[in-house]
């Protein structure tokens, strides 16, 4: 059912393409690649990208093993998931 509202246009997004929101956006920042990411979780470049990009899952060892190497609080990454605003 449609309210008639866009966003009933807009996919849905998962917790997953939040997350990968924000480590894109940390990674940005950083001036970090993808390349950079996959060296780090020891996967392809082509994997490192795809759970970045949202497309390919994001496991709870990534998203700790990836805050551990920007150096920032897992709840950095996963506060956009809960809706909650990040607070250090």
């Amino acid at each position: 059912m449609t309210t008639g509202n866009y966003l009933d246009a807009v996919p849905a997004r998962t917790a997953a393409q939040r997350a990968a929101t924000e480590i894109r956006g940390l990674m940005a920042a950083r001036r970090l690649r993808n390349i950079d990411l996959a060296r780090a979780l020891d996967v392809s470049t082509t994997t490192a990208g795809n759970r970045v990009s949202g497309e390919g899952d994001l496991s709870l060892n990534d998203i700790e093993a990836i805050a551990a190497w920007l150096d920032v609080p897992v709840t950095r990454i996963i506060a956009p998931v809960t809706g909650e605003a990040f607070s250090e």
